[in-house]
């Protein structure tokens, strides 16, 4: 698998009311946040059953002791296979909608808040806490003024 590692999940919120000029409908920013959400939950769940799986194939069957075309004789090597060509499909279709996204506003507090939750996702702990943390006591300060929950 290439470069490819789980990332901590964010969940969507529950719609918040009393901002911006929403009137109900959904809105782009919304959408797009939604979209690449779920592709980054798929990919944390495909991701587990990579690792699942590699794990198997390395305790079971010495995985990398085998040559190539041993490995491809193996069933589980098409499911890999699978695996890492969805992969890769997700993190195209996940840059491509995270490229839109600052071009595009948020006009509801539903659009803010799934914007947020996409940087939480963006930005990794283990490659800046300091940003990382800052975002999530962001999204925490807008949902205490918008009377909602904290994900």
């Amino acid at each position: 698998m290439s470069n490819k590692r789980p990332r901590e999940a964010v969940t969507s919120p529950a719609p918040a009311k009393g901002f911006g000029t929403g009137d109900g409908r959904s809105e782009k920013a919304a959408e797009i946040c939604s979209e690449w959400l779920a592709h980054n939950a798929e990919q944390e769940t495909l991701t587990r059953r990579w690792q699942e799986l590699e794990s198997h194939l390395i305790h079971r069957h010495d995985w990398f002791r085998l040559s190539q075309p041993e490995r491809n004789a193996m069933p589980e090597a098409a499911e890999l296979k699978a695996m890492e060509d969805h992969l890769e499909a997700l993190c195209g279709s996940k840059m491509r909608l995270l490229c839109e996204l600052p071009g595009i506003a948020a006009t509801t507090a539903e659009g803010v808040t799934l914007k947020l939750r996409v940087a939480i996702a963006s930005v990794f702990p283990d490659e800046n806490l300091e940003a990382h943390n800052l975002l999530r006591s962001i999204l925490e300060d807008l949902q205490a003024m918008l009377g909602t929950r904290a994900g």
